[in-house]
């Protein structure tokens, strides 16, 4: 379980900095992100993005606990 939580955080902080630094970039050209919509006082879609973006952290969660399992299963049989 801790080996599957330290996997899963590895993949958690990598795609949060990559899709930061991405947002961060087209913020500065002025091209259309997730950070206008945060800066805009917008509270329903501010919502839907945390909830959208804790429905993808629990699902990545899930796959790699799956993705173990499977390979555990692999090796036992």
């Amino acid at each position: 379980m801790k080996k599957n939580f330290k996997k899963f955080l590895k993949f958690f902080f990598i795609i949060n900095i990559i899709g930061i630094s991405f947002n961060g970039v087209l913020f500065y050209f002025n091209i259309p992100n997730g950070i206008s919509f945060f800066i805009k006082s917008n509270y329903y879609i501010q919502g839907i993005s945390i909830i959208i973006y804790i429905a993808f952290s629990f699902w990545l969660y899930k796959i790699i606990v799956l993705n173990q399992m499977i390979s555990e299963q692999e090796k036992i049989s």
